[in-house]
């Protein structure tokens, strides 16, 4: 017997919002607003490329300092909740 159904899924939040916005059951998903954890996400760079880190730190929390990230956030996850904002303050570089 296939009850087609989970009581919880744990995983990316990315991915699971892309479910839940686009699969052909996105009307019986439902992501929490709650966290339950908290996924550090990263990009590999070579060794000894610390100016190039550093670019990219400086980049990205310059479009969270100016609110520009909301322009590329929201097209791919929907409107930015105070979660989603919490967590790019908290992953922005101090100016």
């Amino acid at each position: 017997m296939v009850f087609r159904r989970a009581d919880v899924l744990f995983g990316d939040r990315a991915i699971l919002m892309a479910s839940a916005t686009s699969s052909s059951s996105a009307d019986d998903l439902t992501v929490l607003e709650r966290h339950f954890t908290v996924e550090p996400m990263a990009l590999a760079l070579a060794r000894g490329e610390e100016d190039f880190r550093l670019l990219i730190d400086r980049t990205l929390s310059g479009l969270i300092a100016s609110g520009e990230i909301t322009k590329i956030y929201e097209p791919y996850f929907g409107e930015m909740n105070k979660n989603a904002k919490r967590f790019f303050k908290l992953s922005a570089i101090p100016e």
